[in-house]
This record gives structure tokens, sequence and C-alpha cells, in this order.
């Protein structure tokens, strides 16, 4: 069975995660507005989506300030759904560090119920280069990213941490 969705704009998916009922969530970037209500983007923004087992969607969400932002990967456990994504701008609380460019973005976590509620948005914004966002998990009440830092372009240097935060209440 096949299901589609989309907004006739550049739409990508990235990532995908079943929980044991089947029903689907999916992280990418859509240039058009898949949510309910969204405006059309200035820049592609993340999505995150819930696909029931029956293919019908569940529940969509758009996030992003003016500037761009690209879904990367997601985690799922315990009724809980961690998106892990870029972007070049600010979120309310977050300071943006990307000076606007793609070449310089800033990694960001958001926090979802498995209904579509959405926790808590975390803007990384520690080094003023580049950050390489590479994998998410939950351990326990914990979120842990995998990423890579990028200091100096010009004479690249780069360092792997695993930084671990406790989820939204």
């Amino acid at each position: 069975r096949t299901s589609r969705f989309g907004t006739g704009l550049a739409d990508l998916a990235f990532d995908i995660v079943a929980d044991a009922d089947g029903t689907l969530f999916l992280t990418g970037m859509t240039s058009g507005p898949l949510a309910a209500g969204a405006p059309t983007p200035f820049e592609p923004q993340v999505y995150t989506m819930q696909v029931r087992a029956g293919g019908e969607i569940g529940w969509r969400s758009q996030l992003g300030p003016r500037s761009g932002q690209s879904g990367e990967t997601l985690s799922l456990r315990n009724g809980r759904l961690a998106v892990l994504f870029y972007t070049n701008g600010s979120f309310p609380g977050g300071t943006n560090n990307s000076f606007d460019t793609r070449g310089s973005d800033d990694m960001v976590v958001a926090e979802y119920t498995t209904g579509g509620e959405l926790r808590r948005v975390s803007q990384f914004y520690d080094t003023s280069e580049r950050i390489f966002a590479r994998g998410i998990a939950q351990v326990g009440g914990d979120i842990v990213v995998l990423r890579d830092r990028v200091y100096r372009p010009s004479a690249p240097f780069s360092q792997v941490s695993v930084d671990r935060f406790a989820a939204a209440p």
C-alpha cells in the first residue's frame, strides 16, 4: 500500500520510525504549507508527521522561523518522539549562531508526544561555524544527540560529541 502526501512544492523525507502498532512518524523538509494553517514558508521548513497504520495522516507539524530548516532523524520511545534537525534561524529562546547561511547551521531538537503535542524546542548554538547532526536516541528520560562540531572552515578541525540532556517534563 502506498500513501502519498505533499504540497505541490519541494517536499523531502529524511527519516521514518514506527511504533509497535505500525503507526509511522516521518521528518523532512517542505517548501509548502504541509501542516494545517501553515503559510508557505520563506525558506524550506522542517516537518514532522504521523501516518497511521491504515495510511491516513494523523497529524502534521511544521516548525521554523523565516530561515530554512531541514529535518534529519527521529527517535521514538515510550510515547515520546524526538526530532533532530538543522536551522539557519532562531527559535524563541534560541540564539542564531549560523549567520543566516546554509553553510553554517545550528542544530535543534524538537520533542513531541506521539499525539502531536510539541513539548519543547532546544537550539544548540555553541559554535559559530557548523554543527553536523548525526543521530538521536532516548535513554531513560534523557535525549542523547550525536554531533560533530567544526570550528574553523579554513583549517578544518572537528570534534565529535555525545550530548545528553533531560527530556521535557
